[in-house]
């Protein structure tokens, strides 16, 4: 069964058949995408949902605060060196280059792997830990230095 679009007057079998016949697919997404971003960008709703968030972020604060953001900030100041180690072995696991494994390396547990490194200037050199384990070298390797 053919239908004609009343919008763009198009023939064809591209139509969300049974919901539309009047429409094809093409003019439902373009009038979809225009009035979404109609919506999102109306002044009167953005100064709404700006008036709500002020009011909740003075009720509830912020997720994180500016304060916690900018000790974060200092920490990557002082530690160069391990947030660009951080950053690397990210990027190189997203790409492809290194393979996140699924099982801790040092208890087995299977979760969210962690990768500890030993060295920051050995940046790839990583061993592949769970969060109680990684808390764990941690802990001991500070209270070895003190």
């Amino acid at each position: 069964m053919k239908f004609f679009c009343n919008k763009c007057k198009k023939q064809g079998k591209n139509f969300f058949y049974p919901y539309s016949t009047t429409k094809c697919k093409e003019c439902i997404c373009l009038d979809t995408k225009i009035r979404q971003s109609k919506y999102r960008m109306d002044p009167v709703r953005v100064e709404k949902q700006r008036i709500y968030y002020k009011k909740w972020y003075l009720k509830n604060g912020r997720p994180r605060s500016r304060r916690e953001l900018n000790d974060n900030m200092e920490w990557q100041k002082n530690n160069r060196e391990k947030d660009n180690a951080a950053h690397i072995l990210s990027y190189n696991t997203r790409i492809g280059k290194i393979k996140r494994p699924t099982v801790c390396s040092v208890c087995n547990k299977k979760g969210k792997i962690y990768g500890h490194h030993e060295d920051y200037s050995k940046r790839l050199d990583v061993i592949w830990v769970c969060g109680s384990c990684h808390k764990n070298i941690h802990y001991l390797f500070h209270n070895l230095t003190q």
